[in-house]
């Protein structure tokens, strides 16, 4: 065979290295947040310049900072109102977030119709003792 199990430790072992990298990544962007400090300067010149125009002569909005903790810009960006984001980012950034928000609620969708129908299902079927060898088994 191809030396693969059907135990399920493979999808364990998969979600555990993908667990583990997202977390190596947002370290590593807190570190570098932290060993950066010009990363928020546009937002921080602005809020100390508040004149300043954009070329419609409208004032630059700029959303507020991330707090000092850890992952809090994730929080922030998450309570940023469409309407105040289509102003401060931009319309491909509201298409964006508008879209990764539509592909949430399907998955959820799709998730919970699987648990609660798809789950019982299966656990409680006649092939639910199927051998792995079986051409039947899934």
């Amino acid at each position: 065979g191809t030396g693969a199990s059907n135990d399920g430790s493979d999808v364990w072992l998969t979600l555990a290295i993908g667990l583990a990298v997202f977390v190596v990544l947002m370290i590593l962007f807190e570190v570098l947040v932290c060993l950066i400090p010009n990363l928020y300067f546009y937002r921080r010149y602005l809020e100390d310049h508040p004149w300043i125009k954009d070329w419609n002569f409208k004032p630059v909005v700029s959303p507020p900072l991330p707090g000092k903790w850890p992952l809090s810009w994730m929080v922030k960006s998450n309570q940023l109102p469409i309407e105040s984001m289509m102003e401060t980012h931009g319309m491909d950034v509201c298409t964006m977030v508008a879209s990764l928000e539509e592909l949430f609620y399907i998955f959820l969708y799709l998730s919970l119709f699987g648990m609660v129908i798809l789950a019982p299902t299966f656990a409680t079927g006649p092939n639910k003792n199927l051998e792995t060898t079986n051409d039947l088994f899934t």
